[in-house]
């Protein structure tokens, strides 16, 4: 069994007068077994559409699995990392996942201090420890006398962009680096403020360079410039429609719409933005394990050819949209 559900269902979605042709129009298929395994608490999704293929970061399983546009599992690669003072690699637990234009993989892991690059097939290529570049960020836009802990140097995100720069994030800074993994920039700082950040736990980078974040203490949402101006930061953590319990992924779609995932509400927001204000349009999803329904959405990622995918951590599956 595959556990492939191909369903051509209009999603659920909430109402608003300004969210005419903005939900998804059908889902084409969920996903929530490959290799002879149940996903475990999956995380993290990418859409690579260069090869067609789908990257789920399937974190209890302790491997990432590569499906084709159909849903179709093509590979399973299992993952371990090191730990400091250890001689032996232990099983990883993989929670983000990047594909840059040549198919190299950069992957956040629970359990690891460091970002792994690794090929097509898995194997790492180069480890990226925040911890070597916390002096240099220093002269590109780190705050020179903030305080920097063993966690502040811990990646929780991480993307690419279509120069295929990279962009890891901790809790409070996005480190941007080039495709040679040169220390370009180092945005955000420490806070509560628009442009500041506490725990961040989403990244995104459109088509145009610009760069959205999600915190899950401090403002939910920035959208900043390429470098690091802030464009718009927008919702508490508390009730309402441009308010979060918990975001957890960012996404856009091919219109430039801002798609949000909110674990703790398992719906997907979308808003759209003009200038520095952002407009509520809709939502999907509801509490559930059906086509078009969420249990704790963990991850969400969007593609040039306009679909968009949504993991479950407790659902354990991903779902693939058509926009």
């Amino acid at each position: 069994m595959l556990g492939i559900v191909v369903l051509l269902l209009w999603a659920h979605a909430g109402s608003s007068a300004g969210a005419q042709g903005v939900v998804p129009k059908r889902l084409l298929f969920v996903v929530g077994r490959a290799f002879g395994k149940d996903f475990s608490g999956p995380s993290g999704v990418w859409y690579d559409a260069k090869h067609g293929e789908i990257y789920v970061a399937d974190t209890g399983n302790h491997r990432l699995v590569v499906l084709d546009d159909r849903g179709m599992p093509k590979a399973e690669l299992m993952r371990t990392v090191e730990r400091a003072g250890s001689t032996k690699p232990i099983a990883g637990e993989p929670s983000r996942i990047a594909v840059n234009s040549g198919g190299d993989m950069f992957v956040v892991d629970v359990l690891a201090d460091y970002v792994d690059m690794c090929d097509y097939r898995g194997r790492s290529l180069r480890q990226i420890s925040l911890r070597d570049f916390a002096e240099a960020a220093k002269r590109v836009g780190a705050p020179a006398n903030e305080p920097v802990s063993p966690l502040d140097l811990k990646a929780t995100a991480v993307t690419v962009d279509s120069k295929d720069n990279i962009y890891i994030a901790c809790r409070a800074r996005i480190y941007v680096f080039s495709p040679t993994f040169k220390l370009l920039r180092a945005i955000g700082a420490k806070g509560s403020e628009p442009g500041q950040f506490t725990a961040i736990t989403s990244l995104w980078v459109d088509a145009a360079g610009l760069i959205y974040v999600t915190d899950a203490r401090a403002l939910a949402v920035h959208v900043l410039a390429a470098d690091g101006t802030v464009l718009v930061a927008f919702g508490q953590h508390d009730s309402g429609v441009t308010n979060f319990g918990l975001p957890i992924g960012i996404t856009t779609d091919l219109r430039g719409n801002i798609w949000v995932a909110d674990t703790l509400r398992h719906i997907v927001s979308v808003f759209r933005r003009t200038g520095n204000k952002v407009e509520y349009l809709d939502y999907i999803g509801t509490l559930g394990t059906r086509g078009g329904e969420f249990a704790y959405p963990s991850g969400l990622t969007a593609s040039s050819t306009g679909r968009m995918l949504v993991v479950d951590r407790v659902g354990c599956r991903v779902q693939c949209f058509e926009m």
